[in-house]
């Protein structure tokens, strides 16, 4: 994680390509936020809201993202391998062409959510049902 980075989304609410690897983002108001590209690999997002942000082509693998409210945003081409949405809110987030493989989507809300293109593969879906899809 870089520091100076962190500290530019902080006053900023933006950091396109930052680097957030494995930095605690829990709770944290990031509604708008323009982190398009950032790493956020192995970062704590519990319970953040990214409402409306965009994380478009970020990297999201083994991020903590339990009951965080990542509604309206855009997810496009994101990887959220191994990432942890149970109980997110998703509602009318962009997620096509994501890649969703062994992410954990129980009881995640995916109302009005693009999915179509986002890949499946040993996902667990809202119900608690394995997704092989796109195995």
């Amino acid at each position: 994680m870089n520091q100076e980075d962190l500290q530019k989304l902080k006053e900023t609410n933006s950091c396109p390509t930052g680097d957030f690897e494995g930095a605690d983002l829990s709770g944290m108001d990031l509604r708008r936020a323009n982190l398009s590209g950032a790493a956020l690999k192995k970062a704590n997002l519990r319970n953040a809201d990214l409402t409306e942000a965009n994380l478009s082509v970020a990297d999201l693998t083994h991020a903590n993202l339990q009951e965080a409210k990542i509604r309206q945003a855009n997810l496009e081409g994101t990887l959220l391998v191994n990432a942890d949405l149970r109980h997110a809110n998703l509602g009318s987030a962009n997620l096509m062409f994501a890649d969703l493989s062994k992410a954990d989507l129980y009881k995640a809300n995916l109302t009005n959510a693009s999915i179509s293109e986002a890949k499946f593969c040993s996902t667990t879906l809202p119900d608690g049902k394995i997704s092989n899809r796109d195995c």
